[in-house]
């Protein structure tokens, strides 16, 4: 920094693995570094350690930290400000997941070939893509303060009260860091990781019947894939879920689809509103009056 001439106030330090400590580290031997990224710091010889020996809140004004892989590589603590936990922290979506303790007891990482390896470290390296993706696409990764994955996973921290979500990677804010340290989010696979949430509510008429609802999103230049958003006994009413959708919005327009195994009395149901909230709190709501067999799509338009 001192032969480079470059200020203080315009550095951020990046690390992954066991280079999020050794940032964290250059933190604490350099005060006043205004943001620190730890992407997945190491777990293995620094779980519960002391402050002084890994990356903590007081090595920069700001530390973030990205996980993906807890547990295996990767810390299984809290070490930031801001904690993103993605997918819940510990898998992630296109990874292969470790079969046992022992298979990772046993292994002689030097022995590996390279797509073994990059087998095993899938997890642990995907901190460092999406950190990269973000820079590139900052809107598909907000994130969304919760105490733990289950509560995200029922909408804590959803939609966006000032505080309660922010942008996880480059773009991200101290926007509520104070009072909330552990952020969630989920994403799809490499190549594949941008995905906007919502709170799709189906208020369905007809028969009584076993089978799924799904309903498919569109904005002005694309269409999501089905999200299914119940499955069982359909007796009409209300049925809601969060889902991960992998467009952004404004929504459309929605198609509404029922499946069952065995239609034998020719039940019908159909769709007479969906309401899908986004992350930003903003509502759409479509309307419909038509019923259906099974497998036999339902577009809704917005509601007049």
């Amino acid at each position: 920094m001192t032969n480079l001439s470059c200020p203080l106030n315009n550095t951020i330090l990046i690390g992954h693995s066991l280079g999020a400590h050794a940032v964290g580290e250059a933190g604490k031997r350099r005060p006043g570094v205004p943001v620190i990224f730890g992407l997945d710091p190491a777990g293995p010889f620094f779980q519960d350690t002391a402050l002084v020996v890994r990356l903590d809140p007081t090595d920069g004004l700001r530390v973030c930290a990205i996980h993906t892989n807890r547990g295996v590589f990767g810390i299984d603590q809290s070490v930031g400000h801001q904690d993103f936990n993605v997918n819940g922290g510990r898998n992630q979506p296109g990874c292969s997941i470790l079969q046992t303790t022992l298979d990772l007891l046993n292994l002689q990482v030097s022995n590996l070939s390279a797509e073994a390896l990059n087998i095993l470290l899938c997890s642990h390296v995907a901190s460092v893509k999406m950190f990269t993706e973000s820079v590139i696409n900052p809107g598909g990764f907000m994130a969304y303060c919760a105490d733990d994955y289950p509560s995200f996973t029922d909408g804590a921290g959803f939609p966006c009260p000032n505080g309660s979500c922010t942008l996880m990677g480059y773009n991200t804010s101290d926007d509520g860091a104070a009072s909330c340290q552990n952020y969630y989010l989920n994403t799809g696979p490499e190549h594949d990781y941008e995905r906007w949430r919502c709170n799709v509510t189906l208020q369905i008429t007809g028969s009584a019947v076993l089978g799924s609802l799904q309903v498919t999103l569109c904005n002005p230049s694309n269409c999501s894939e089905n999200y299914e958003i119940y499955s069982g006994i359909i007796a009409g009413g209300t049925y809601s879920k969060f889902i991960d959708a992998r467009i952004p919005g404004p929504v459309t327009n929605v198609t509404f689809i029922w499946t069952t195994l065995a239609n034998l009395l020719n039940q019908k149901l159909g769709a007479q509103s969906v309401t899908v909230q986004d992350g930003n709190g903003t509502v759409y709501k479509f309307c419909g009056n038509a019923i259906t067999r099974d497998g036999v799509p339902q577009t809704l338009n917005h509601c007049p």
